[in-house]
């Protein structure tokens, strides 16, 4: 079974909770947990421990995971057939790494001690403290079976990177490591093949699977780039450089912020545009012109997914197209319609560009940004800084965002 812990509570983040340690009550009495002494919780942390986890399954584990202060991710057949595997733990960001295993339960022994790890015998358990978490074994066991358990832990980012899925018949591990916000696209109906989506333009998106396709990964019919990282395979793609960009200048200051009443529903109103009066009006106004980078040729939306993003600290905003027959560069900017709005929350504002058409670039639009005051009945993760009016408004950029898609296929031999 696992123990859940959270160190949150909304709206907000607990604080650290130092040499702590739990407490775990069944029917067979009370347990402190980690056994051999305390851990140092982080503020806001959350994560899972194993407690007499077995592995893989309870009618026949291999391992019994007594306890750990790592979060077990999954685990993965390595392909041989006396059902050996690889067994992945997350570490937590502040957490100190400690492993405990009962190999009396499972007839298991320790085969080998990783590199970056010390094993030793305590309290009945083999005990494995990792001081430097990655891609490499921190511990290898021998099951009476003739199988072996190969345990690894993640650090905390690459953790929170890692999908399982099968491929090329095989269940198989992938961790990302290119943008934060990188992922991967399975589809049943093309058990060869997945999709990488990147946000690294201009550098390079990287997966490392576990274990490795016979045969490589592909893209476009040429084979990738790879290299060994430890117990995984690396393989690498260039993402091609940003197409577009974004330019804009200011039209018109804001001007007073507005009073935010709370609605009838005990909320805050968004702006009022009732009785022929907008609060629209006080907005600052930008225009906003997308062109494709010096060069290139306008990007196709496959591979390419392209979306506009508005980083602003305000009240709200709105993002207006010019009215079909005033699209032309240059044109007088009267006639607009209201494509998109958005009350400010402290995340980036996104919008896709393909709502814009097969072809988005050159085509002017309009952004309204209101100010926000200080005393706004709103709840907000984290306020932005105030003048000395207790009003703020500001646009710290606009820039098209472009997120590659490109299925990589496993070579012509599987396994």
């Amino acid at each position: 079974m696992q123990n859940y812990q959270l160190n949150q509570t909304a709206p907000q983040a607990l604080p650290a909770f130092n040499n702590t340690q739990f407490q775990i009550t069944t029917s067979g009495g009370t347990t402190a947990y980690p056994p051999t002494g305390t851990i140092d919780v982080p503020a806001g942390a959350f994560f899972w421990l194993p407690w007499n986890m077995p592995v893989p399954a309870p009618a026949a584990p291999l391992l019994l995971v007594a306890y750990g202060t790592a979060s077990p991710l999954t685990y993965v057949p390595t392909g041989d057939a006396d059902g050996s595997m690889l067994l992945l733990f997350g570490a937590v960001a502040g957490v100190a790494v400690e492993l405990g295993f009962n190999l009396t339960a499972t007839g298991a022994a320790l085969a080998s001690c990783g590199a970056g790890a010390t094993c030793r015998s305590a309290a009945g358990l083999m005990i494995v403290d990792v001081a430097q978490p990655g891609f490499a074994a921190v511990a290898t066991f021998s099951a009476p079976t003739g199988a072996t358990v190969t345990v690894a832990v993640l650090d905390a980012d690459h953790a929170t990177a890692m999908w399982t899925a099968e491929l090329g018949g095989q269940p198989r591990a992938f961790i990302t490591s290119g943008a934060p916000s990188d992922g991967l696209l399975f589809d049943p109906a093309a058990p060869n093949a997945f999709r990488l989506r990147s946000e690294a333009a201009g550098s390079t998106a990287a997966v490392s699977i576990f274990p490795p396709p016979v045969g490589g990964l592909q893209y476009g019919g040429v084979v990738l780039p790879s290299s060994a990282d430890g117990l995984l395979t690396t393989y690498t793609l260039q993402v091609p450089a940003p197409a577009a960009v974004a330019n804009w200048t200011l039209v018109a200051p804001a001007g007073p912020a507005r009073v935010v009443p709370m609605g009838p529903a005990g909320a805050a109103s968004g702006p009022n545009e009732d009785g022929g009066f907008s609060d629209w009006a006080a907005a600052a106004a930008y225009d906003v012109l997308l062109q494709p980078t010096a060069g290139s040729s306008p990007p196709a939306f496959p591979p390419f997914d392209l979306r506009l993003r508005i980083n602003y600290t305000g009240d709200a905003g709105r993002v207006y197209l010019p009215s079909p027959d005033h699209r032309a560069p240059g044109a007088n900017l009267t006639m607009f319609e209201l494509w998109a709005d958005n009350f400010y929350n402290g995340r980036p504002w996104e919008m896709p560009l393909m709502e814009l058409g097969a072809d988005p670039f050159n085509t002017p639009l309009r952004l309204l940004l209101l100010p926000l005051r200080r005393d706004a009945p709103i709840f907000l993760q984290q306020w932005p800084a105030f003048g000395p009016t207790n009003t703020t408004l500001e646009l710290v950029g606009v820039e098209v965002v472009q997120t590659f898609d490109a299925e990589l296929t496993v070579g012509s031999a599987q396994g």
